[in-house]
């Protein structure tokens, strides 16, 4: 069974903080700042990362964060977000 989750109140996910949670499907809404390495590491049916971000907001994201997540596709207008899935060779929307 897979999980969605939408990520409130948070301005900071912690390292390994969803590593091997069965995730399909993660909001992460603007108020989010600062996302550590391997936060959703090992979630292979990772489909979707929704980034609520506008294209300006900042937003720190470590390498490796969506580390072996062969399926993930990152949804975004923000261009550091944008620019993290280039440098990570990750699927982009």
């Amino acid at each position: 069974m897979f999980i969605n989750i939408k990520i409130n109140g948070l301005t900071l996910i912690d390292a390994y903080a969803f590593t091997n949670c069965n995730l399909e499907k993660v909001v992460i809404p603007k108020n989010v700042k600062y996302i550590e390495t391997s936060a959703f590491e090992n979630n292979i049916g990772l489909q979707q990362v929704i980034f609520e971000h506008s294209e300006d907001d900042i937003i720190y994201i470590n390498d490796n964060v969506f580390s072996k997540c062969p399926n993930v596709t990152i949804i975004s207008h923000n261009s550091k977000v944008k620019e993290y899935a280039q440098r990570n060779k990750l699927k982009m929307r």
